[in-house]
């Protein structure tokens, strides 16, 4: 099956942030909690991970682009 994953809720008033560097690559086997890019807001940057294992699929961001909370970020093939 194949999932994708968003960008979660950064924090109160935080609606975007800016894609730091992204951890994983396509086809890359990933687990629970691994944390897949690294994003900046005004107020602090941090890592996002994800809530299943799978192999990536798909990234649907680039370094250096804008995106907003709930964007689709990447796709995730599961065994579920």
């Amino acid at each position: 099956m194949i999932k994708e994953i968003f960008l979660p809720s950064l924090g109160e008033g935080i609606t975007e942030g800016t894609i730091i560097s992204i951890l994983v690559q396509k086809g890359e086997q990933i687990n629970t909690e691994q944390c897949i890019i690294e994003v900046e807001t005004d107020k602090v940057a941090l890592e996002i991970p994800v809530d299943e294992s799978g192999i990536i699929e798909e990234i649907l961001v680039a370094e250096g682009d804008l995106i907003q909370v709930g964007q689709a970020i990447a796709k995730l093939k599961t065994k579920k």
